[in-house]
């Protein structure tokens, strides 16, 4: 038995904490012997209902309230803020491990190994810096970017164990001449995974949907997802497919979407755009013939691994995603399990259509195959296991 302190600066109330962070420690928590400390930043005061349930998974939650000021200290106080904390955390409950998810929070851990022994687990998750380029927020040149890759290969370096989303980032990382010399058994692949009980094959109805091809796009629109060109797919596939429908479950503004119809010659009656609660995501995914998503192809995003990869597949329903994203390529071809785009051309188009012909013929194969792929790679219960190997390694 450990006592662990997991530190993420994404908010467990969030979207993303709901998602990608409280099942995994909820899990670990029932079926391990270690004791989970979490360390967050919010952006709201937590619901009376939110912090017992994390008291009757036998969580410890510490939080700090999330918050910009005027002038662009908002990371550097908190990174001093929550590092105080864990250091007070560290001594008053005797932790061995700081589980750090990111970036900041492994400057945190790195501090915490040198003045307080503690092991630390860099869990990863994506090649931030570069994120930040690609994204078109940091320049390549820039001090900013130079000072956290000068970080990021002390977090390599003195980090006890690491965790990626991919094999591409595990290969990126210990052969590209840009990262220090890694020793392979440090780094462990856990890809993004899923409930596979929240997200299953069942059989569901909405009559607005009735009779049609139903593709879907589940989650944000942000900096990395290609809303022009998936609009632009699908009205190449409405020529083939007239009946065809295409439902948003997005938080975002439903505007970002309707203002971009025209230039992609859609009307708003062939699009359905929904706000859905997380429990309602599974029952809307369930009425779909395919998942549709296009992210940018850059470098970071070799080591991504999208979150409704592996609830598409869970809920049966096979993706038409691009070429260029994490280890997505090979798993969708070598599986059947959906259609991978090479490019952005009509003639790419086309040839998915033929491919989206044979999919809807074996509906039910292909939905068996989507399953049987969800359970072999992006099962919750099995990246615990791998967590849990992980801490028994750092243990012994």
């Amino acid at each position: 038995m450990a006592n662990i302190l997991y530190i993420t600066f994404d908010g467990l109330q969030d979207n993303l904490g709901r998602s990608q962070i409280l099942p995994y420690l909820q899990a670990l928590s029932k079926k391990t012997s270690h004791c989970f400390f979490i360390l967050s930043l919010e952006k709201k005061n937590p619901e009376p209902v939110f912090k017992l349930k994390l008291q009757e998974d036998n969580l410890k939650w510490f939080y700090f309230k999330y918050w910009r000021n005027f002038f662009s200290l908002d990371k550097v106080f908190q990174v001093g803020t929550i590092f105080v904390i864990s250091i007070y955390l560290v001594q008053r409950y005797k932790i061995e491990i700081i589980h750090a998810r990111g970036y900041p929070p492994a400057f945190i851990g790195v501090l915490c190994k040198y003045l307080l022994r503690t092991k630390l687990l860099f869990d990863m998750r994506g090649f931030y810096p570069e994120e930040r380029v690609d994204g078109g927020i940091w320049r390549e040149n820039g001090l900013t970017y130079k000072l956290v890759k000068r970080m990021e290969r002390f977090f390599l370096t003195y980090s006890d164990k690491i965790i990626v989303l991919t094999n591409r980032a595990k290969y990126n990382l210990s052969n590209a001449g840009c990262y220090p010399k890694i020793d392979l058994n440090k780094i462990t692949v856990i890809p993004t995974c899923t409930d596979l009980q929240v997200f299953r094959v069942q059989k569901c109805f909405f009559p607005k949907l009735k009779g049609k091809v139903n593709l879907i796009y589940v989650g944000s629109l942000g900096t990395w997802y290609l809303l022009d060109e998936m609009l632009e797919y699908f009205s190449f596939f409405l020529k083939y497919y007239p009946d065809a429908h295409l439902t948003f479950l997005t938080p975002s503004n439903p505007k970002i979407i309707l203002d971009r119809l025209s230039s992609a010659d859609l009307t708003q009656d062939r699009i359905s755009i929904y706000n859905a609660s997380r429990e309602e995501v599974p029952l809307y995914l369930c009425q779909a013939n395919f998942s549709l998503f296009f992210i940018k192809p850059v470098y970071s995003k070799l080591a991504s691994c999208p979150t409704k990869l592996g609830e598409s597949l869970a809920s049966g329903v096979p993706v038409i995603v691009n070429y260029g994203v994490g280890d997505q390529d090979e798993l969708i071809k070598e599986n059947q399990v959906g259609i991978v785009i090479e490019n952005f051309s009509d003639k790419a188009y086309l040839k998915s259509i033929s491919e989206c012909d044979l999919f809807m013929k074996n509906k039910n194969r292909v939905s068996q195959s989507c399953r049987h792929v969800a359970e072999n790679f992006f099962d919750l219960e099995k990246g615990c296991i791998s967590y849990k190997k992980v801490y028994h390694s750092l243990l012994t």
